[in-house]
């Protein structure tokens, strides 16, 4: 085929299909790769072959390729997270979207892995440039602006659930973004999870002739039940200091979820479920939402390894295999990768 610049096929694989960007990765490193023994047969080799010699890169092709490389690193990385299967990763894609399109900012710097040199923006070709715009543009569309409430206000509340990141404090998220997935969390906990009764205010009895003669405040309608609790523990406090020289008192619990967003972060190397198991004692309610938040995969990667699997074990040697008998198959062979990893 003709030659082409790797910027352009960047740009014209954002456009088509914004996920391939892992396949376009391996393309442009593995040439980078094998840049030193093509430049080396092309100079050992003066009669090459004629298709050779039409498709060859120049220096300024090898310059983009590579800076192309340097990248996409980090998407196919955050590609590559995402479908673990030894860890958790619905707490990780959020941070992993948000650092990427923080990485594809055009005034970012570029850093090849390879050698750990950093390019800055004027240092990269304007193919390079080009196609990194689109790509930026399109992970913003994704993960900022079209994304639903219902996938976003999922993925925030399993990020929050991993005691590593409960603070959202990685690049890229604003602090309106953080106080609304905190009121998310707090609200999802709440009304599915929270299997404490709350206390209820202690306010003292009003004398019935004060009550006539003193003004009252006026209450505001609240928008919300937390709200509306707010807003009458205000009430009544301001009530009580008009009649009464002892101010109202007010018994509150922490939830769990309001004590869990106090605590400092865990460390990077924590696994989130073995901190779970370690702390269930202190969080009861609050560890069995979190195990069910971050139980869940954020690709489709590992069901589709599992039809792999299947796909190998019922051969063309097996048809007549039962389905019992693919299932212990099946079963064998999971056991004994997760026992050689353990």
């Amino acid at each position: 085929s003709d030659r082409r610049h790797t910027g352009e096929y960047i740009g014209e694989l954002s456009n088509a299909a914004c996920a391939r960007w892992r396949s376009t990765h391996g393309m442009t490193d593995s040439l980078r790769v094998n840049q030193e023994p093509l430049l080396l047969y092309e100079v050992r080799n003066a009669k090459v072959a004629e298709g050779f010699k039409n498709n060859r890169l120049s220096l300024e092709d090898w310059s983009i390729n590579n800076q192309s490389v340097a990248l996409l690193t980090p998407l196919a990385n955050a590609s590559q997270y995402l479908e673990g299967k030894n860890y958790t990763t619905s707490n990780l894609v959020i941070p992993s979207m948000y650092g990427c399109i923080e990485l594809l900012h055009p005034n970012a710097a570029v850093r090849q892995p390879w050698d750990g040199k950093l390019l800055k923006p004027k240092d990269l070709r304007p193919e390079v440039t080009e196609g990194r715009q689109v790509l930026y543009d399109d992970m913003v569309r994704r993960w900022k602006t079209e994304i639903s409430t219902e996938l976003k206000r999922f993925y925030f509340i399993a990020t929050i659930c991993d005691p590593r990141q409960q603070g959202l404090t990685f690049p890229g998220v604003s602090q309106e973004e953080r106080l609304e997935a905190h009121e998310w969390f707090e609200a999802e906990y709440d009304s599915l999870w929270n299997t404490s009764a709350p206390e209820e205010p202690s306010v003292p009895a009003l004398a019935p002739a004060a009550s006539a003669s003193l003004p009252v405040p006026a209450l505001a309608p609240a928008a919300s039940a937390s709200a509306s609790l707010g807003s009458f523990v205000d009430f009544m406090a301001s009530v009580a200091h008009l009649q009464a020289p002892v101010p109202a008192q007010v018994s509150r619990v922490k939830s769990e979820a309001h004590r869990y967003l106090e605590l400092p972060a865990a460390p990077m190397n924590t696994d989130p479920l073995e901190w779970w198991a370690a702390n269930e004692i202190n969080f009861p309610a609050l560890s069995v939402m979190a195990r069910q938040y971050l139980g869940v995969p954020a690709t489709s990667a590992s069901a589709e390894r599992l039809f792999s699997l299947a796909g190998r074990a019922f051969d063309d040697l097996r048809q007549c295999m039962k389905e019992e008998m693919l299932e212990i198959l099946m079963w064998a062979r999971i056991n004994k990768e997760k026992r050689q990893r353990d």
